[in-house]
């Protein structure tokens, strides 16, 4: 059936099912779900015209399993129970389904995604920076889905993290499809720890991929990692990033250590990989950018590459751009077929 209601649609306290139908409201919550409340939501669909669609301040789980939901100038889902400043939201998971909204959607439980889309749609009267999620959990799992902004001119990344905990991103895309929009894919803003182990990180816009802005660790152990026409990795803080697999490709600096924050490329046990990671440059400059002199970048693994003759990586004395290899262990620089460059570690 359909329900549609100037303000408030269902409120629960309670248990709800919710296999069908359409629930539409012109102004906040088409449906809350509140208290110690519990919601499994299998199909139908939910919009808020003006304002937030989907209401979860609840310390109960919600699952989504396929509902539509709906905000165009509003948050699809504000998921979010704060009492006297201690988080009580509960868990939310996302298995599949499609979820639209106008606003970041807001997210402070713990957070699975399976499957389904998050879009971001900006109206198109918008001046603010909007993304799709920010979250504030404890824990974070995403193994399948897709996070993706539309082609906008507008800031906002479409993954803000903005929490102490844990955030495992093991599949699923995280990418914005274009516009003029110089906004992040991944703005790491958060104390905790953010791994990357099988996502694909796709920016096609002016951005960064990955940013890391905050103290938090960041670990690269798989997956691929695309900025159409910035930095692939960028570290602006004194968090460390470990970049131990998967493929990074830029047109700009594939790795940038801006701050004092250490980079890590490959890790220092084990066989020396000249294939992994993977990192590239899709243009004539240098593929990774070390400029502070207490922070170089440390290279136990890995295989560069770029368009046009060496060097990959400028020595440690030249230009200021700084980096230290194993120990035993040299860069070797070649040009290949007087069409690109590479570079990868050969003993002495």
């Amino acid at each position: 059936g359909t329900f549609t209601a100037t303000n408030r649609g269902f409120y629960t306290v309670g248990s709800i099912i919710y296999n069908k139908g359409t629930t539409s409201v012109t102004g906040p919550f088409a449906v809350q779900v509140a208290e110690n409340g519990t919601g499994t939501f299998n199909g139908g669909s939910i919009t808020s015209a003006n304002d937030t669609a989907f209401r979860h301040n609840s310390t109960g789980e919600v699952v989504l399993n396929g509902t539509t939901i709906t905000a165009p100038n509003g948050f699809a889902i504000n998921s979010n129970r704060t009492v006297d400043s201690v988080n009580e939201t509960g868990k939310l998971t996302i298995n599949k389904g499609t979820i639209t909204t106008g606003k970041t959607n807001q997210i402070y439980g713990d957070f699975i995604l399976s499957g389904g889309t998050l879009r971001a749609t900006p109206p198109t009267d918008s001046t603010d920076s909007i993304g799709v999620v920010s979250f504030y959990g404890k824990t974070m799992e995403m193994i399948g889905g897709t996070i993706v902004k539309t082609s906008t001119s507008l800031g906002g990344a479409p993954f803000n993290n903005v929490s102490t905990g844990t955030i495992n991103l093991l599949g699923g895309t995280i990418k914005i499809e274009g516009g003029t929009s110089s906004a992040n894919i991944i703005y790491h803003n958060g104390t905790g720890t953010l791994t990357i182990d099988g996502a694909t990180i796709i920016n096609n816009a002016n951005g960064r991929a990955v940013n890391n802005v905050s103290t938090g660790n960041i670990n690269i152990k798989s997956g691929t990692i695309t900025s159409k026409s910035s930095h692939g990795v960028y570290n602006n803080s004194t968090g460390t990033i470990n970049i131990i697999g998967g493929t990074i490709t830029s047109s700009d600096y594939a790795i940038y250590n801006k701050s004092t924050g250490r980079i890590n490329i490959g890790s220092s046990g084990g066989v020396v990989s000249k294939t992994e990671p993977h990192i590239e440059r899709t243009t004539s400059g240098l593929v990774a950018y070390a400029p502070n002199t207490n922070a170089p970048l440390y290279i136990y693994d890995g295989y560069f590459k770029k368009l046009g003759t060496p060097n990959v990586i400028l020595d440690p004395d030249a230009n200021g751009y700084n980096y230290r290899i194993l120990s035993g262990y040299t860069l070797k620089q070649t040009y290949v077929d007087q069409t690109y460059s590479e570079a990868y570690l050969e003993p002495d």
